[in-house]
């Protein structure tokens, strides 16, 4: 039995092996230039949640029980000011995603916003104003308006306060 938990994690979202490779090579080739950890690709449902990892893992089973995998489709490629949004896919999802974060939120008893911007990242932390990497500029482009399966949940003990090196997947659930 897993030992039961009060530390920082997030639910995440994780995409097919096809797509998890080719947003891979993107963010190891970012991190080199930026000198910044590589991080697993994913999209954040819920991040830095506080108090029980199992209770979360036990209502992300229960919640993601008959879902099956997501199809969902990058819409843009944009970036931010933000640090764990510098540059990131935006994703398009289905409804149902968006009712069973809600849902999630309701139990673990943490208040959401309405502004959920769905994205998986592609770097953290400051960006060169301009990317000189053409080849690196293209594969990200490539992926705008890609189609997406997202084929496994995960909690994952991460929180902005959680050095990225320290992430570490707590339970996995197949779609």
């Amino acid at each position: 039995m897993t030992q039961d938990t009060n530390e920082p994690h997030s639910i995440w979202l994780l995409p097919d092996k096809d797509t998890s490779n080719a947003v891979r090579c993107m963010i190891e080739r970012l991190a080199i230039l930026q000198e910044t950890p590589v991080f697993e690709p994913h999209l954040t449902l819920l991040g830095d949640l506080e108090g029980s990892i199992e209770t979360t893992a036990q209502h992300c089973k229960a919640a993601f029980a008959d879902v099956g995998p997501i199809n969902a489709r990058v819409a843009d490629v944009a970036r931010s000011d933000a640090h764990f949004m510098s540059l990131y896919l935006e994703v398009s999802l289905p409804s149902q995603i968006f009712d069973i974060r809600k849902s999630l939120s309701m139990k673990l008893s943490r208040d959401v916003s309405s502004n959920f911007l769905a994205h998986i990242s592609l770097a953290y932390g400051p960006l060169p104003k301009d990317l000189d990497d053409e080849e690196l500029r293209t594969q990200i482009d490539t992926l705008c308006h890609r189609r997406i399966i997202f084929d496994r949940a995960t909690v994952v003990r991460s929180a902005k306060e959680i050095p990225i090196e320290d992430w570490a997947v707590h339970s996995d659930i197949t779609l």
